[in-house]
């Protein structure tokens, strides 16, 4: 299976292994989106409006990008998110039909990518075509991304294992154009996702020595800073506007938060449930990382001896993994390990989830342990060649390993979540647009009940409503949430409204009110400070009275 058509073969079991991964969602795939093994649909909610978001500015050639309207009247709202530019691929989807089926497509073709990117390196390393298919279908099925797959940016692999294979190449050869096009690759998991640039950049920038040992270092770190420049120069933008939201509203990591977000070596015992092998009982694991007992055996192998045409790129690969592994435990590493690494390393201040670095780990143990698998077919082959008898069926042996090895951790079956149809706007929106100016605000109730992420989810669907009105709103969620709008949450989870809170409101321009009808919030009805001007069996929509006036 090689050459285009087995491209092409391979490509199409990516795809099938993608549309596995989000079932049933292809079912439904204008109105519902899948949220992992998470029955909550706030995440996902809120990459859709991330993607809505990104989609709108590509209309404005970009203007205003990182004053989203959402926690008005808060300036760089949206960088306390991650932005994701990477999404605008998908813009043409929801100009005609949305955020949610745009969500979905983009979703599948990132799991597809993932497939195709790394069969390409695995074939660069020398891995014959059965073997680097079947690590493409691994990686379409990477245990942590698709565990998350609520989390959609920490699923989009493909730029890391490009990023991967570009080093590797210019550790080959380390000329201006790999050096160049290793800057682009780093530029674009940027574009993808922040965060995997956080994970991916110390590992990768630690190893990286393996692959250029014993080379003069006038041949490699001359285009070396070159790249490095030209990836600073593609996310430069999207570090200051994420810099400068935290600047505004003083974003901070507690040690204590980190701590709680960082791997045990318990997580690192222990398997996801749709483990074939046992998934371990540990009642301190949080986090199920390991990526599967016999990859991290397989990977061991791989460069312990197995494969040794390609050792030091294989020993590149193993490096960055133990790396990876050993910032996994953040704040929970002895000897206050991690508050030396973060004074040193300012940019690991940003690490709210170490344990994220497992994404980099178990990307790394697949590579390794399917080349592993792919020396174990050689020598097999070569073993029986002189017993004809013995050769078909030890020839089998490979393939049933591989098959193993492709499905040891299989993916749960997604939930799905239910944003509003984009499709077809609620009836009070209809008439929000008709009554309503662009440049006015509202406010939505009731809002988020909690912090938690379940109770957020209130949130995110006033945001996804917001994808149809396209409304200024003092509601919003994200990874921080800002002090005023945490202080006036307080207040507007009380009913009626009274004069501070109706003040409050006042203050942030509010002029539309809307509320979801429901026992508990229909003292709202009660409010002299609102004039109600459409309501149904679900929603009343009023217009804010100034008591100013």
């Amino acid at each position: 299976m090689d050459g285009a058509p087995g491209a092409w073969i391979a490509t199409g079991a990516f795809l099938l292994a993608a549309l596995w991964v989000v079932w049933p969602a292809p079912l439904h795939a204008t109105w519902a989106m899948p949220s992992g093994d998470s029955p909550v649909g706030t995440v996902p909610m809120l990459n859709a409006w991330i993607q809505w978001w990104n989609a709108d500015r590509v209309l404005h050639f970009w203007s205003g990008y990182w004053h989203a309207p959402i926690f008005y009247p808060a300036r760089y709202a949206f960088g306390l998110s991650e932005p994701q530019p990477l999404t605008a691929l998908v813009a043409p989807i929801i100009w005609t039909s949305g955020p949610v089926p745009a969500y979905n497509v983009y979703l599948v073709a990132m799991l597809t990518l993932n497939g195709v990117f790394t069969r390409r390196l695995m074939k660069d390393l020398g891995v014959g075509p059965g073997c680097a298919a079947a690590a493409g279908l691994a990686m379409v099925l990477h245990p942590l991304a698709v565990h998350n797959l609520e989390a959609v940016q920490l699923a989009v692999l493909w730029p890391v294992v490009w990023l991967l294979h570009r080093l590797i190449l210019f550790g080959r050869v380390p000329t201006w154009r790999s050096g160049l096009i290793v800057g682009i690759a780093g530029g674009l998991v940027g574009y993808a996702c922040l965060h995997h640039t956080l994970i991916a950049a110390l590992p990768l920038a630690a190893s990286l020595g393996v692959l250029v040992v014993g080379k003069r270092w006038s041949a490699w770190l001359p285009p070396l800073l070159a790249s490095g420049g030209l990836a600073l120069l593609f996310t430069g933008p999207l570090a200051y506007g994420v810099g400068a939201a935290a600047a505004e509203h003083g974003v901070s990591r507690h040690l204590q938060t980190v701590q709680a977000l960082s791997a045990q070596a318990a997580d690192w015992l222990t398997l996801p449930a749709t483990a074939w092998e046992p998934t371990g009982t540990s009642r301190t694991a949080q986090f199920p990382l390991s990526p599967g007992w016999l990859r991290v055996i397989l990977a061991c192998a791989a460069v312990a001896g197995f494969a040794s045409a390609r050792r030091r790129e294989l020993l590149f690969l193993f490096v960055t993994a133990l790396i990876a592994l050993f910032l996994s435990f953040g704040a929970n590493l002895p000897g206050g390990l991690w508050t030396v690494a973060t004074h040193w390393l300012p940019p690991l201040q940003w690490a709210r989830s170490p344990y994220r670095f497992a994404y980099l780990f178990q990307t790394c143990i697949i590579l390794l342990a399917f080349c592993a698998l792919d020396q174990l077919r050689l020598k097999i082959s070569i073993m029986t060649r002189a017993a004809p008898l013995w050769r078909r069926a030890a020839g089998w042996s490979p393939i049933i390993l591989g098959i193993v090895l492709t499905l040891e951790i299989p993916p749960p079956r997604t939930a799905l979540c239910f944003p509003p149809a984009s499709s077809m706007p609620a009836p009070w929106v209809q008439h929000l647009m008709q009554v309503s100016h662009p440049d006015d605000v509202m406010v939505c109730l009731p809002v988020a009940p909690d912090s938690s992420e379940a109770g957020m989810e209130t949130e995110t669907r006033w945001m996804m409503y917001q994808t149809q009105h396209r409304l200024r709103l003092l509601n919003g969620y994200s990874g921080f949430i800002p002090r005023h709008w945490a202080e006036l949450r307080t207040m507007l989870r009380k009913a009626p409204l009274n004069d501070e809170t109706i003040d409050a409101l006042e203050g942030c321009s509010v002029r539309w009110i809307i509320v979801r009808r429901s026992p508990s919030v229909d003292a709202w009805s009660a409010s002299t400070h609102i004039r109600w001007v459409y309501e149904d069996a679900q929603f009343r929509l009023g217009e804010l009275v100034s008591t100013r006036q």
